[in-house]
């Protein structure tokens, strides 16, 4: 699995602050979605990952909307 957990300092300086930040894995993904789970802010960040021969970006947006959907409901 590509489910990892890092927490990243908080980002910030004269005038500009990040929000957000979104880590794509180095490499095409073995399998053909991958999830990344990154901490910073104080939220999670979950990003997936398609290799293309194996998924369209179609089907990774319809997991996404799943998972948060399941997200959701815990």
């Amino acid at each position: 699995s590509n489910l990892i957990a890092l927490e990243f300092p908080t980002l910030a300086g004269d005038g500009w602050r990040v929000e957000d930040v979104r880590i794509t894995t180095p490499v095409g993904p073995r399998n053909g979605l991958v999830l990344t789970v990154i901490r910073y802010g104080g939220r999670l960040v979950f990003n997936f990952n398609y290799k293309s021969s194996a998924a369209t970006r179609a089907d990774a947006e319809a997991l996404s909307r799943e998972f948060a959907t399941i997200l959701g409901e815990l």
